[in-house]
């Protein structure tokens, strides 16, 4: 049968996981507790942005106690407007930390400069307040559409930050363990606004292929000049994650075959580009 292919120039966009919900942070660090000798129940009973507003409950989440919200449509935030952040813990005395990060340049890090948007210490307080609540810019340059929020509630067992007023770190691979009483989670947001052209994202046009259109049971998505891709991303009409893919090819080859018929939106990041572009099925 004869391939229809379609053509799409350079869009916009970002990132994110699967269409459920997660226990695996990749593509970023992770931010789970291994509880060391007891048992502390620090824990986020609820977050807060925009139209985002989910009660997690009074328990730390099992296991890790790390959890990705990819099943909850993000919260749609523009570019230079101000949104209150407001996240509700256990209020235990003895929490440290509370903080919260966005990754606003979608590099799947927290460690820019200013993607630290909450922090509450021992030190600011006697308590850390509940719920802590903040006022958050987007910035002018972030970048365009799907991007992780992380939120954390944390004691530092040996009191290192603490005593040290050192910042919190969105990271708690931490050899020497002490991060060990916490809870953390991620959510997916989604960052609108006018993008002022190629230089905004220091990038340049690349045209995607993708075929067949209407897609059946594979889709192959390639580049018009051997461009490396580093991450294609399959969202449904809601903006939720339904698959993603870490590749470095300049084709991708996507099994479509268990994808329920719709209307979907692909995302896909090159070396110089983000694109994004509509099929069907």
């Amino acid at each position: 049968m004869k391939k229809s292919i379609y053509l799409f120039a350079l869009s916009s966009l970002s990132t994110l996981t699967l269409f459920s919900q997660s226990t695996n942070p990749s593509p970023y660090c992770a931010a789970g507790y291994d509880d060391g000798f007891m048992s502390v129940d620090h824990h986020i009973s609820n977050v807060s942005i925009g139209s985002l507003s989910n009660n997690s409950g009074s328990t730390q989440y099992t296991g890790q106690h790390y959890v990705y919200y990819n099943n909850i449509s993000a919260p749609t935030l523009s570019k230079g407007s101000t949104y209150t952040l407001s996240v509700s813990h256990d209020g235990g005395s003895s929490i440290h930390f509370l903080a919260a990060y966005i990754d606003f340049n979608n590099d799947g890090d927290f460690s820019d400069a200013g993607e630290r948007v909450l922090q509450k210490t021992i030190n600011d307080a006697t308590q850390i307040p509940n719920p802590a609540v903040v006022s958050v810019t987007i910035p002018a340059n972030a970048s365009i559409g799907n991007t992780r929020m992380r939120v954390m509630v944390f004691e530092d067992d040996e009191y290192t930050w603490a005593e040290n007023n050192t910042n919190a770190t969105p990271c708690t691979a931490d050899a020497s363990g002490s991060l060990d009483w916490g809870e953390t989670e991620d959510y997916m947001i989604n960052i609108t606004g006018t993008v002022t052209g190629i230089n905004e994202l220091n990038h340049h046009t690349t045209t995607i292929k993708a075929y067949p259109v209407p897609v059946t049971d594979n889709l192959t998505i390639e580049t018009n000049d051997q461009q490396t891709i580093h991450k294609i991303i399959i969202l449904n009409i809601n903006g939720q994650i339904v698959q993603e893919f870490i590749t470095d090819k300049p084709s991708q080859c996507i099994d479509f075959s268990t994808v329920p018929n719709g209307l979907y939106t692909i995302e896909v990041f090159t070396n110089q580009s983000i694109s994004r572009f509509k099929i069907s099925k």
